[in-house]
C-alpha cells in the first residue's frame, strides 16, 4: 500500500502524472458565431400592380358565371350546352379584367 499521493488505483493499474501526459489534449472550443444583427420590422407590402390581388380568374368564378348564363339561357328557352356556357363565362370574365378601371 505504498502508493504515492498523486496516483490512484483504477483497477487497470496506476494512473498518475505520467498517464495524464498520455491522455489526448482536450479540443479547444470553437467560438460561437456572432449574433445576427437585429432587423427592423418590415414595412407593409404594397401590391406590385395597381390592380387588386383578386385580379385572377378562378374556376369558382367561371363556374358561378356559367351557372347564371345557363339559367338565363333556359329562361329564354335557348338551346345550348354547359360547355358553351363555360366558355362564354371565361370570355366575359377576361374581358372585364382587361377593361380599365374608372376613377371616381
Amino acid at each position: 500500500m505504498g502508493k504515492k499521493k498523486d496516483q490512484k488505483n483504477t483497477g487497470e493499474g496506476l494512473v498518475g502524472s505520467a498517464a495524464a501526459a498520455e491522455k489526448p489534449a482536450k479540443k479547444a472550443k470553437t467560438p460561437a458565431p456572432p449574433a445576427a444583427p437585429k432587423r427592423r420590422a418590415a414595412a407593409p407590402k404594397k401590391p406590385a400592380s395597381s390592380t387588386p390581388a383578386a385580379a385572377t380568374i378562378t374556376t369558382d368564378d367561371i363556374a358561378l358565371r356559367a351557372y347564371f348564363i345557363s339559367e338565363k339561357r333556359r329562361q329564354h328557352g335557348v338551346h345550348g350546352s354547359h360547355h358553351d356556357d363555360w366558355h362564354e363565362a371565361e370570355r366575359q370574365l377576361r374581358a372585364e379584367l382587361k377593361k380599365p378601371k374608372k376613377k371616381a
